[in-house]
């Protein structure tokens, strides 16, 4: 129920700001240009490509780039935007779009050889239904590959929030071993992940939280005791923003701390594994040696 809610808003919010959404999406492409880097220094020729929350479709027209004989669906969850990806992309007509939920894709099973998601994991609650998902659709050893938001990401924002309200109002990131255990449990095979940090700056409070709304990965969390806060705790926020991270010109300094994963899909199904990592064999799957 809290993730179909999440969603509706999350839908109804990315209509609301695609005409914008170009403007606001640097760091989105900048992870993104991050991430597809990566990947190529790993030696595969894929010919079929899956962009998942693939927004504008700056990473699926990257892509097309970088693989020219490969068919790619890109995969977002609101039409407005797909929309818009498709206009940006009509040079490009081997990019497909589809507007789907990430936990359901209209999509074949083992059918897709290398999945990208960038800056899709943010925005989701329930990682162990997406690498299920992921698993269906790709090949035997197909790749997916990821990029997400650490701990350490708004850590300012986070900070002088908490010096005004102790309420959290941001969602906290989950680290990357906690997203590497949950590979694992998920029975992927060969996961790697490595983070890096970006320091960006912007010209006031208003200008970083709009870019945020914009972007939707960040999840602003309301208080269980609805109060309303208006521009006095706005502005409070802002002066200690200010008084406890300095930047030139009154800027405001903003840590980004990014993730990159891939992992590869086991070559066969794996048998069921409990929480305690104990395995469990149908008993009509043991056979007597003949």
């Amino acid at each position: 129920m809290i993730e179909q809610d999440f969603q509706t808003i999350m839908q109804a919010r990315h209509r609301r700001y695609v005409s914008t959404y170009a403007q606001a999406s640097c760091i989105i492409d900048t992870i993104g240009a991050a991430l597809l880097e990566r990947l190529s220094f790993i030696k595969i020729q894929p010919q079929r490509i899956l962009d998942i929350g693939s927004s504008l479709a700056y990473t699926s027209r990257a892509l097309a780039c970088q693989y020219p004989h490969a068919n790619i669906i890109a995969v977002d969850f609101c039409h407005s935007m797909n929309q818009q990806a498709r206009l940006n992309s009509l040079t490009l007509p081997q990019i497909q779009f589809l507007t789907a939920d990430a936990y359901q894709l209209p999509i074949k099973n083992h059918s897709i050889d290398l999945i990208v998601a960038n800056l899709l994991l943010p925005a989701l609650l329930d990682y162990p239904s997406l690498w299920q998902e992921c698993q269906r659709v790709l090949i035997p050893g197909g790749l997916l590959m990821f990029s997400n938001l650490g701990p350490d990401t708004l850590k300012e924002l986070k900070s002088s929030l908490a010096a005004i309200d102790a309420t959290p109002r941001i969602n906290a990131f989950i680290d990357l071993h906690d997203v590497g255990d949950g590979l694992v449990a998920a029975a992927f095979r060969d996961p790697v992940l490595d983070n890096d940090y970006y320091h960006l700056s912007y010209s006031s409070l208003t200008a970083l939280l709009h870019e945020l709304k914009t972007l939707g990965s960040i999840k602003f969390i309301d208080a269980i005791e609805s109060r309303y806060v208006g521009k006095a705790f706005w502005h409070a926020v802002e002066h200690c923003y200010q008084q406890h991270f300095p930047a030139p010109k009154q800027r405001l300094l903003v840590t980004i701390e990014a993730y990159f994963g891939h992992a590869f899909n086991p070559l066969h199904k794996p048998q069921h594994m409990d929480n305690d990592g104990q395995i469990s064999i149908a008993v009509n799957a043991i056979k007597r040696p003949l």
